[in-house]
């Protein structure tokens, strides 16, 4: 995934749906690291507009 795909999220903590990657952290050993900084298209009131995520929580529409 690259800056600019827009993404659905798959970790119903977060409880967003839809969002456009804005800042993607470089490669890591650390494979669980959140590398995707994300902009919720609709956040849910109380929540940030932005939320760093793993590759594993996210799905490129």
């Amino acid at each position: 995934m690259k800056v600019g795909d827009l993404v659905k999220n798959l970790d119903a903590l977060d409880r967003c749906d839809l969002g456009l990657i804005v800042k993607v952290k470089p490669p890591s050993a650390d494979d669980w690291l959140s590398r995707y900084l994300v902009q919720w298209l609709d956040p849910p009131e109380g929540r940030a507009g932005t939320s760093w995520n793993s590759d594993k929580w996210l799905e490129k529409v």
